[in-house]
Order: structure tokens, then C-alpha cells, then sequence
């Protein structure tokens, strides 16, 4: 018998009996299985196995108000149970992970993050920073009952593995690593006749290869020592594991570069350990455009592919980024109350989130967070934005009713407002340039200047006054570092946002659009 399959008869012929007999209260509420640090758990345990720590038992899992109640009492019984077992020999520091323990000082000695019973989740930083080889020992093993489930939903948490993002994050990460050692220091190591480097290089490119094994399996890699034994019997890319064998069975073929002169752009020659990284390498890319990750013609130089995944995900984050923004807009615009009624645009949920999308796309990452936290804060106070933002153009289009509501929105500092005008002065420059090579396009939206405002058509200037307006300063501060770049550039943030907006229009192009308008 394995460990596992001992411990379920165990619990089956003696320790059920025992918890109906001595617990009959809590027998629905005690969770019963075998899980943790340990070969053992794992199911790997072999005659090798024996020397340390192993023996017989299981482990009973409560609450932390049941631990409390009859954790001592569990404990006692647990170890009469097994004194006819496990022999005078049996407390070592096994004892310790046998028995009676709480769920959450189960969880928590593995994960080394707190633990809430009853709603457990983790944040994106606990995710990446949890240790797999933790997650893997908290989710082994087998439970053999649990009616209460408490145990088991923690679990199956872990157990569903990294958040998608997380696992990008992960992924990229490694493919460089593996990449670096594997596919460009090792060549460079023994071109300098650094065998001792050479040879961390290997090891650590092979190590990068099977936890790329275990990413790609979307499995959690157990301690170091057991994660060749159980990326083997994983259904995708097992043959990397083979690979690996012959790698790391390999001499280094110092002799092979003799006289060699390292060439970073072209590699001339290759010994043993470098092709058999290649044919790793290829492996990989294979399985990666198998899960839509790489097209079939992608490279083997998995550091390429892991900085085209990079890219690719912080345009996804920004996306996210964008689309959490509007919403927020969206939400607080939905609540501003007109003087003359609800507006049809506050009706009008397509054109609002294109015109706003095409907008805050154009934007650099760390001006939309920041005007994220904006929104946010303003929710957690009952401050409105939007209708802040339609209160300051009233300084310019309605000045009387302006007068009477000025007080109650927040006081701007001199050197914020310099800022805020200073990048009225970039826009409009922008602005102008732009209705000049696209009359068309831009004769349909706002006119450009304060003094061009009517009771009916709010200019861009004021438009733009009134929004930074409701910025935070440091929103502000950010926005104007961003335009003032642009600027220095060359670029037009006016035009990227047009073209944003022709785009999400059907245009194939600005040009497109100004033509058919």
C-alpha cells in the first residue's frame, strides 16, 4: 500500500468508529484525509521514503471554533488509536503533521498567507508571490470525507489554479528564464571555458523547462526533488522530460571550443547540451501555438516569443484598464442631474463608450490608473465627477448659475490651474492642427475656443477646462507629463484619439472617414 491508500483503511476501519463512538456531535464537522508536506502525500513515498518522517495515520481537519471545543480531546483519542499502530517510535516531527489540526493552521503553516475560513480568496500580489511548491502540498493527497466542506472549498481554490493574468505574468517570466540560461549564457559560459557557470546555467535552464512543463499543464509544481517525477506523468509535454535526462546526463564538451571566438550575433557551432536545449525549446513552442499562445511559424528563441506575450499582455491590461474606467464614468454620468432634465446622451450608452474609449486609449497607463483612483475615491466619498465636470464648464456657459455653486467645489491651487492651462495650450495647438487636415471630420464635433460657446455647443476648451477641473492633482500632474512628452515627440494626442474614434466607427482609417464624410 501507499501511504494514502494506508491511511483511508485506517480511517475506515478504526478512526471512523472512533470519532462515531467518542464524537457522535461533531462526526459531520470533522474533515478527514491525508494532505500536506511529504512524499507521502503526494503518493510518491518508496522504501527510500522510510528513513524520515513516515508512518501511519491521517489527518483530522476543523474549525477553528470545533479545534477549540475538542482539538485536545480529538488529539488524545487520535494518539490511542494509534499507539497499537505506530509503535513507541512514532513521535517524531510526523506527529506534527498527523491528527487533529484546525483548517485554518493547516492552510496557513503551508501557504505562509492568512487564512480566512469561511471566504477564502487571494489577491493578485498573495497569488504571484504564493509558493507553488506550497500550493502543491496543500492540495495533494486525497480528503476521504468532509460533509461540512470547509476544507475542501479552500482547496479547490488552490486547486483551480492561477488567475489568467497571474498566469501570464508567470509564464512569460519563465520562457525568459529558460531562454537566458539555456538558449544564450550557457553557449557564453563554455566559450569562456566556464565550466562551473556553464554547468548552473544548464541546471537552471532545466529547472525553468519543467516548471515551463507545469505552467503549460496549468499544475502546480511540487517541492524540488519530486517535480521530475510528476511532470512525467502530466498528459502535456511529457517528452520534455526525457530531453532533460539526456541533457543533464551530457559531459561539457569544453574541447569542443577550443580556440572558439564567441560571436553574440552568430553562434557558429553547438555541442550536445545546446541541441538538446533546441529540440526543448522546440517542444515548448509547439505546445505553446497548441494553446493559441504562438502562431506555428513563431520562433524557438523562447525569450522572442516571451517578449511578444509581454506586449501582448499589457495591452490586455490596458484594455481592462479602460473598459473599469468607462464603466465607473458611466455609473456617475448616469446619476448627473440637469437643470433642464435628463439629457438624451445619458441614454445613449454606444456613443459614450466609444467617444470616452477612443479617448482614455490614447492615454498612458500610469494617467489612467491614477484617474482610476480619481473615480474611486470620489464613490467612497458620494462625490460625483461628472457632475463636477459639467459644474466648472458653467464658468464659461452659464456664469450667474456658476456664481451661485462655485463654493462648493473643491479650491485648485495656482500652480495646478498654470498646469491645467498649460495643457489647454498643447490641445488646442493640436486641435487646430488637425481641423486643418481634416475639416470634415473634426467641422462635426465641438468648436475650439471659449469665446465660440453658445447655450448650445460647449467648446473644446471649455470642455477640457471643465475635466481637468475635476482631476485629482496628481491625475494632472501626470496627464501634463504625458502631453508635454507626446509633444516633445512629435505626436498628437488629438489625433491618436480620432483615430481611435474612426476606427471603433467602422473606418478602416481617419483618412477613410474624412473622405466619406
Amino acid at each position: 500500500m501507499t501511504a494514502i491508500e494506508a491511511a483511508r483503511e485506517l480511517y475506515e476501519t478504526r478512526g471512523a468508529a472512533m470519532i462515531r463512538a467518542r464524537f457522535p456531535d461533531y462526526e459531520g464537522r470533522i474533515a478527514v484525509g491525508l494532505a500536506g508536506e511529504g512524499s507521502d502525500c503526494f503518493g510518491w513515498d518508496d522504501e527510500i521514503s522510510h528513513d524520515h518522517d513516515y508512518g501511519p495515520g491521517f489527518c483530522l481537519w476543523l474549525t477553528e471554533d470545533d479545534y477549540a471545543k475538542i482539538g485536545s480531546a480529538l488529539n488524545r483519542a487520535y494518539d490511542e488509536l494509534l499507539s497499537d499502530v505506530a509503535g513507541p517510535g512514532r513521535h517524531s516531527r510526523l506527529a506534527q503533521r498527523r491528527g487533529a489540526r484546525s483548517i485554518r493552521d493547516f492552510y496557513e503553516s503551508i501557504l505562509r498567507l492568512p487564512v480566512c475560513e469561511n471566504a477564502f480568496r487571494l489577491s493578485e500580489a498573495q497569488w504571484l508571490s504564493l509558493d507553488t511548491g506550497a500550493a502543491a502540498a496543500a492540495t495533494n493527497g486525497a480528503v476521504f470525507r468532509d460533509v461540512l466542506g470547509v476544507f475542501t472549498e479552500i482547496r479547490g481554490v488552490l486547486a483551480a489554479y492561477y488567475p489568467e493574468n497571474v498566469w501570464r505574468r508567470k509564464l512569460i517570466h519563465t520562457l525568459h528564464d529558460f531562454s537566458q540560461y539555456g538558449q544564450s549564457n550557457y553557449a557564453r559560459c563554455m566559450a569562456r571555458h566556464d565550466i562551473l557557470t556553464a554547468g548552473i546555467c544548464r541546471a537552471r535552464a532545466a529547472e525553468a523547462a519543467l516548471m515551463l512543463v507545469f505552467l503549460l499543464n496549468r499544475r502546480h509544481e511540487p517541492y524540488y526533488k519530486w517535480m521530475r517525477r510528476a511532470a512525467g506523468g502530466l498528459p502535456r509535454l511529457a517528452p520534455v522530460c526525457g530531453e532533460l535526462d539526456r541533457i543533464m546526463a551530457l559531459p561539457e564538451q569544453s574541447a569542443a571550443w577550443e580556440g572558439y571566438s564567441y560571436d553574440a550575433a552568430k553562434l557558429n557551432g553547438r555541442d550536445a547540451v545546446e541541441t538538446g536545449f533546441e529540440r526543448v525549446a522546440a517542444l515548448i513552442v509547439r505546445e505553446l501555438a497548441a494553446q493559441g499562445l504562438v502562431n506555428n511559424a513563431s520562433t524557438t528563441f523562447l525569450d522572442r516569443i516571451a517578449v511578444a506575450l509581454a506586449e501582448e499582455n499589457a495591452l490586455k491590461d490596458k484594455d481592462k484598464l479602460v473598459r473599469e474606467i468607462v464603466l465607473r464614468e458611466w455609473r456617475q454620468f448616469d446619476r448627473v442631474r440637469n437643470e433642464g432634465g435628463r439629457a438624451d446622451c445619458q441614454d445613449d450608452w454606444e456613443t459614450f463608450e466609444i467617444m470616452r474609449s477612443s479617448q482614455f486609449q490614447a492615454w498612458d497607463e500610469p494617467v489612467l490608473q491614477s484617474y482610476l483612483d480619481d473615480l474611486n475615491t470620489a464613490e467612497a466619498r458620494g462625490w460625483n465627477l461628472l457632475t463636477e465636470k459639467y459644474a466648472r464648464m458653467m464658468e464659461n456657459t452659464a456664469p450667474e448659475e456658476y456664481a451661485g455653486i462655485a463654493g462648493r467645489l473643491p479650491r485648485r491651487s495656482a500652480q495646478r490651474l498654470s498646469w491645467q492651462e498649460e495643457i489647454i495650450g498643447v490641445h488646442l495647438d493640436w486641435n487646430a492642427s488637425m481641423a486643418a487636415r481634416y475639416p470634415r471630420f473634426f467641422g462635426r464635433g465641438r468648436p475650439l475656443r471659449t469665446a465660440e460657446d453658445t447655450p448650445f455647443a460647449t467648446s473644446s476648451e471649455t470642455y477640457l477646462r471643465g475635466e481637468l477641473g475635476s482631476y485629482s492633482d496628481e491625475t494632472v500632474r501626470r496627464y501634463r507629463d504625458m502631453v508635454l512628452r507626446r509633444k516633445a515627440a512629435g505626436e498628437n494626442l488629438v489625433e491618436q484619439i480620432a483615430r481611435n474614434q474612426a476606427r471603433r466607427y467602422g473606418y478602416a482609417s481617419l483618412e477613410e472617414s474624412e473622405k466619406s464624410l
